[in-house]
């Protein structure tokens, strides 16, 4: 059976910048509750078609490049031709898990339709759409093969977070009511699992019948497929947790998706090197630092966090050729601009040298063997990345200029030689920002401003 994953692209348009693509394996639960008939193998004929349609809505996937208007129309006209063969299929299939994948194919080629619309910016071909993409997710549940209700409610989740992303025009509520909608659907589906399981249990102590075991063997790769999905959705939320700085549920969903899959040295791996920051929340964090990065300047200004307790220490991560964080510098410095120096400290940490080129979501240069090690974001930005140093630095001069001079919050700049933070708080991104607690604790780290909320709650609760 086909498997598509488009979430991860749709949420990336959710992101203020674009995050890691999360690709590791999936878990592996118990298998589905076998139950469903036996169906007769489909006819070569039958097969043919299918597999003729999943080679040909491939090779329109794979198209790269932007294309032109009379490009994209011709995209859409093939999708087209692609989704309703697929829904004719659909209905004429014997086998239901034939069936299922014909349906696989239509929600795909429609979830590309979706994308097309959006990136043309019309409006009510969006809506169009997002309309046919819900209409075959509804048809999809009533199907009888058993990932059928799992499929259906992923596809809508997909066509109600289209919704958001039209209706919606401010990032971070936009990524909060996304959350809400992927929280809901991660726990539908953890108790749609509990009955599955539940249901196997119950069936355990029957000897089954050769008829059986062979009957048993499709529904193994449908929890594989069900377990893809869930993984997907989870990734997805974690990289949505992690923009909004929510770092507590990073921690949490982090470990249940470790112990709910101890064997999966791949997702183990993907996990460590992107939320291993999780391991530091609530350590204490001591750092003495030279502010004007001359590592043999005695007379340098010296930052400490120990200087600082009692306060709210807001440390934020950029770097002057990355045009994204310089404006997430200077919208910090705007926010916090008329703080309470006895209650908070803010203290800019600069990226030394500039790569050769700056990347989406630009990884921080290594300055050391260790930091060479961390690896560049993969996943494509939905907007465009700046192609050139110059431009870059040009950004952040029409940007920047008017407050980096003026500002009253100190600021830090790494280079080899100097204390790394970046290493200190596994900081692989660029704009980051982590929020140490009154005692001097790590309490939050994310990828956006929207981590201020943590700051507003930590100052409530006092």
């Amino acid at each position: 059976m086909m498997t598509s994953n488009p979430l991860p692209i749709l949420v990336a348009l959710l992101l203020v910048v674009p995050a890691v693509a999360q690709d590791a394996d999936p878990p592996q639960p118990d298998a589905a509750q076998p139950q469903v008939a036996q169906q007769d193998a489909p006819s070569p004929g039958e097969a043919a078609q299918l597999a003729a349609l999943r080679e040909r809505l491939q090779r329109l996937l794979e198209q790269t490049g932007v294309p032109t208007d009379a490009q994209r129309k011709a995209l859409g006209e093939r999708l087209d031709a692609v989704a309703e063969q697929s829904a004719k299929l659909a209905r004429e299939l014997r086998d239901d898990r034939d069936r299922l994948e014909a349906r696989q194919l239509e929600l795909a080629a429609r979830n590309v339709q979706v994308q097309q619309a959006y990136a043309a910016g019309d409006e009510r071909e969006q809506s169009y759409r997002v309309g046919q993409l819900r209409t075959a997710a509804i048809r999809t549940k009533r199907l009888n093969a058993e990932p059928a209700d799992t499929l259906s409610d992923f596809w809508l989740l997909q066509a109600d977070l289209h919704d958001l992303n039209r209706a919606t025009q401010e990032t971070s509520e936009r990524q909060r009511l996304a959350i809400e909608l992927m929280e809901r659907f991660v726990q539908s589906e953890a108790a749609s699992q509990r009955l599955r399981n539940q249901a196997v249990r119950r069936n355990r102590g029957a000897a089954p019948s050769n008829a059986q075991s062979q009957a048993s063997e499709p529904f193994a790769q449908d929890a594989a497929h069900q377990a893809t999905i869930q993984r997907d959705v989870r990734l997805a939320l974690l990289r949505l947790y992690d923009q909004q700085g929510m770092s507590q549920k990073v921690a949490a969903l982090v470990k249940q998706m470790r112990r709910e899959s101890p064997d999966d040295t791949a997702l183990h791996n993907e996990l460590n090197r992107w939320y291993g920051y999780t391991d530091l929340l609530g350590q204490q964090l001591e750092a003495n630092l030279k502010l004007d990065g001359a590592a043999d300047n005695e007379a340098a200004a010296a930052w400490s966090s120990s200087d600082h307790r009692g306060k709210i220490i807001v440390l934020c991560f950029w770097a002057d050729w990355y045009a994204p964080s310089v404006e997430a510098a200077k919208q910090l410095r705007k926010r916090t601009a008329d703080w309470n120096r006895d209650r908070y400290e803010v203290l800019f940490v600069q990226a030394p040298a500039e790569p050769t080129a700056a990347p989406a979501n630009a990884p921080v240069p290594p300055d050391s063997p260790t930091d060479a090690d961390a690896p560049a974001a993969t996943e494509p930005s939905p907007t465009p990345a700046v192609p050139t140093q110059a431009t870059q630095r040009d950004a952040a001069s029409k940007t920047d200029s008017a407050t980096a001079a003026t500002h009253a919050w100190p600021t830090y700049h790494e280079g080899p030689g100097q204390v790394s933070l970046r290493r200190m708080l596994a900081v692989r991104t660029l704009p980051r920002f982590a929020v140490i607690d009154r005692t001097g604790r790590v309490a939050a780290v994310g990828g956006s401003l929207a981590i201020l909320d943590r700051v507003t709650e930590m100052a409530a609760s006092d």
